[in-house]
This record gives C-alpha cells, sequence and structure tokens, in this order.
C-alpha cells in the first residue's frame, strides 16, 4: 500500500515534468559550437566542450562549480535558458 502511493507521487512528478513548457531563449535553430557558454536557470553557466562520438550529444563543462554535463543537442533548450556568448 505505501509502494502504490509512493508509485503515485512519482507519477505524478514525471506527468507534471513532461508537460512543463520549455521557455528558452535559446534560438529554435541553435546548433552548438565549441566555446559556446550556456546558462540555467539558476544562473550556472556551462561552456561546450566536446561532443559525443555519433554526434547527438553535447559535453558541457560548468564555470564556475567542477561539473561535467552531457545533454542531446534537442535537450538544451530544457536544460539551458540562454546563449550567454558564443566565439567568434
Amino acid at each position: 500500500l505505501a509502494l502504490a502511493a509512493l508509485l503515485r507521487i512519482v507519477d505524478e512528478l514525471a506527468a507534471h515534468a513532461a508537460a512543463r513548457e520549455i521557455s528558452s531563449s535559446l534560438p529554435g535553430d541553435y546548433v552548438p559550437r565549441l566555446g559556446d557558454v550556456l546558462a540555467r536557470a539558476d544562473g550556472v553557466e556551462f561552456e561546450v566542450v566536446g561532443f559525443t562520438v555519433e554526434g547527438g550529444g553535447v559535453e558541457l563543462r560548468g564555470l564556475v562549480d567542477p561539473l561535467t554535463i552531457y545533454a542531446s543537442r534537442g535537450d538544451l533548450p530544457r536544460v539551458f535558458d540562454r546563449l550567454v556568448r558564443r566565439r567568434p
């Protein structure tokens, strides 16, 4: 019975996350390039430092925190709010 209640909560959270509207100011045709700096909603900035072998994923390194994350190209607008700067 307790597990069923926990599963219901997890399902509600998953539905809420899936229904969340993407509010990003990344351009719709944004294509990541090495050196791009992207910011999350909490203001933390990450630099694009590489791509996965198949090209579908992007490797990003935190500029302040020692954190490396990987995101698919299609998920960048969900994870990041804006393009801070682009290397010329």
